[in-house]
């Protein structure tokens, strides 16, 4: 991806060609659901996966929208854990 964390970060960022992805989840799992490599828990499969891929970092996004009075308050995301 060419794009730098701040325009990521941009309300409208287009993720048009990006993957869907269901949270709590790991890219793997995500695209292992979508069909793009096999299950790797069954038989050599783990083994056909590319490490390629994987070695580089990988993003998640979501947009969401504040009522005009949380907009006016102090926002905090907690997440419970991030891989």
């Amino acid at each position: 991806m060419d794009a730098r964390p701040e325009q990521v970060s941009r309300s409208g960022f287009d993720t048009s060609r990006w993957t869907a992805a269901s949270v709590p989840s790991t890219v793997l799992a995500t695209l292992v659901e979508q069909d793009r490599y096999p299950d790797p828990y069954g038989g050599m499969n783990l083994a056909a996966i590319p490490r390629a891929p994987f070695l580089s970092s990988w993003w998640y996004r979501t947009e969401f929208t504040l009522t005009p009075d949380e907009a006016a308050k102090t926002v905090l995301l907690e997440f419970d854990g991030i891989n």
